[in-house]
């Protein structure tokens, strides 16, 4: 495997929650850092995120790769947002294709303190862990009330297993 490709499987290793997030962003150093714009972060990690927005589609916008933006995010349930600097890393233009790519980019944080990093993984964790609940209660009640083969019964068995584990 070349090392691009180690370094991309690298990066993935973090536990990235797919969760829809309020944030305000702005470019940093620039004559344009005075207006703030308001999108929705689709995932977050510990070391960055997905800004979706159709500002990338604006040329002028600023909105390039390598660019340094002024980020805000609000993780639902904290007492304050987080306020850090972002490097914007790629950028997604909207696919004609229905239920595919999503206008937007996406960031890796850059000076992030250790308790930003915490309370990132903290929230990651408190998220992970309720939908873990909500699916251990509804696999029991799945499996009660559907008329499911034994085929399907096992295979909920095993995911049920696996996420346990």
């Amino acid at each position: 495997m070349s090392k691009t490709g180690f370094r991309e499987m690298e990066k993935r290793q973090a536990v990235r929650l797919e969760k829809t997030l309020p944030v305000r962003f702005n470019l940093a150093d620039s004559d344009r850092a005075r207006s703030v714009h308001e999108a929705l972060s689709r995932n977050i990690a510990e070391g960055g995120a997905f800004v979706e927005t159709d500002l990338v589609s604006d040329e002028a916008s600023g909105l390039i790769k390598q660019a340094i933006i002024s980020l805000e995010i609000e993780l639902l349930g904290q007492a304050k947002a987080i306020k850090l600097r972002a490097e914007i890393t790629w950028i997604s233009k909207k696919s004609r294709a229905p239920h595919k790519r999503k206008s937007g980019f996406g960031v890796k944080f850059l000076q992030i303190t250790v308790d930003e990093k915490r309370a990132i993984s903290i929230f990651i964790s408190k998220e992970t862990l309720a939908r873990t609940s909500i699916i251990e209660k509804e696999i029991p009640s799945i499996l009660r009330e559907q008329k499911l083969t034994d085929r399907q019964r096992r295979n909920l068995q095993i995911l049920d297993t696996i996420r346990k584990n």
